[in-house]
């Protein structure tokens, strides 16, 4: 049985990034490791968290999608 693919959600709409959890937890062959509410979070973490694919909103407080995945 092969790892699941790890996926981490960065949205600051709660109701969003939650559908999309509730959603994506559906599929056997894929893991939701976190969700974060802005770009900062997910810089922070993201070493840590060790996720294969990022799924990031690009208008957030702080540091939006756009300038975060720039320094990933």
């Amino acid at each position: 049985m092969t790892e699941p693919v790890k996926v981490l959600i960065v949205d600051d709409h709660p109701m969003v990034a939650e559908g999309i959890q509730s959603i994506l937890e559906s599929y056997e062959d894929l893991e939701v490791v976190a969700t974060l509410a802005n770009g900062r979070e997910a810089i922070d973490q993201l070493e840590m968290l060790d996720p294969d694919v990022v799924l990031m909103d690009l208008n957030m407080p702080d540091v939006g999608g756009l300038t975060a995945t720039e320094i990933m």
